[in-house]
């Protein structure tokens, strides 16, 4: 089982976000944990109202962004011109989720805008030191997301990037265009409120010395980004490492926990946003250290896999195609009836 400095880490963070509210109205649930090898697995929700027309992406080494051109290849879901969650060839996996309260530079004077740093990031690096070391370097500047327009150049967005040894997280919270990372101790993401916040909140709790985590805490969470939150640290850190020790089995719990953020449509609305209902679209799952990408839509519950390791990347073209509109599903088949 994990240490008890964690489980009382999570216990603190639970407690301290409940006083937060959602300032957003784009919202995802995103989580990393190992297995019993070592080996790295993430698992990640899309939720919003309908499906912003929503395609996949296979993107080539020499692919011309924007702003960028990728040395590496990768997949990722796309909206529009917005890539979006992904894995490259080198098993780097980085997802864009909602922060209602981030700032970038204004648009035009960066290097790169907002909606192309999962592209920038996947196609040039091999490792989160790499990412981390030339994000730094790189100025982020404000643009509107094509695919909603309605909401204009005020979706704000935070990242975090993840690979076998690492993960962080990385948001722009100023008018300057650089980024503040942090190390993503607690293996999770959501929306608000910052991470930095997360953390001092859960550490000025943990000085107490009172905290202990209990079953107590497994109380029925709800749809909002608190109690998404509060579920995704709980569950995470609770993990029986015994119980997850080959990479299939790492695979297997990395859906298990996406599917308790599931949504079906019409259970939940944002009105301000949509009279359309909010729902996960899709949901993703990585397997870092095999360069395994998978995912499935509301509409085809069936899990599709990309084994990048098996794409020779120099012979690669650019692909996409739509996300959404195929619904399929496994037959069984009886060894007396073959």
């Amino acid at each position: 089982m994990k240490s008890t400095f964690k489980k009382a880490l999570i216990t603190a963070v639970v407690a301290a976000t409940t006083t937060f509210a959602c300032a957003q109205a784009s919202a995802c649930t995103y989580i990393n944990f190992k297995n019993g090898q070592d080996n790295t697995f993430t698992a990640r929700t899309q939720e919003w109202p309908g499906t912003m027309d929503g395609k996949f992406a296979l993107v080539p080494r020499g692919f011309e962004g924007e702003n960028y051109t990728t040395k590496y290849g990768f997949v990722s879901t796309l909206y529009v011109d917005v890539l979006h969650d992904g894995m490259n060839e080198h098993g780097l996996q980085m997802s864009m989720l909602a922060l209602g309260v981030s700032q970038y530079a204004p648009e035009g004077s960066g290097d790169i805008n907002k909606g192309e740093v999962v592209g920038y990031v996947l196609g040039n690096f091999k490792s989160v030191d790499e990412a981390e070391k030339a994000l730094k370097e790189t100025k982020v500047h404000n643009t509107i997301f094509k695919a909603i327009p309605e909401l204009g150049e005020y979706v704000g967005v935070h990242f975090v990037i993840t690979d076998n040894k690492r993960s962080i997280v990385v948001e722009y919270l100023d008018d300057s265009g650089y980024p503040n990372i942090f190390e993503n101790k607690l293996g999770v993401m959501t929306n608000e409120p910052t991470y930095d916040v997360q953390e001092m909140l859960a550490n000025s709790l943990l000085d107490e010395g009172k905290v202990r985590f209990s079953e107590a805490n497994f109380h029925p969470f709800d749809m909002s980004i608190e109690g998404r939150f509060q579920k995704a640290v709980a569950f995470n850190h609770t993990q029986n490492d015994d119980s997850v020790q080959t990479d299939e089995q790492g695979i297997a719990r990395a859906w298990t926990l996406a599917n308790t953020f599931d949504i079906p449509q019409g259970a939940l609305y944002w009105r301000h946003v949509s009279d359309v209902p909010q729902f996960v679209s899709w949901s993703s799952v990585g397997d870092i250290a095999n360069k395994r990408y998978f995912y499935r839509t509301y509409d085809n519950m069936v899990i599709r896999e990309i084994n990048l390791a098996e794409l020779d990347f120099s012979k690669v073209k650019y692909e996409e195609f739509q996300l959404f509109g195929k619904t399929e599903f496994n037959k069984v088949e009886f060894q007396q009836f073959k």
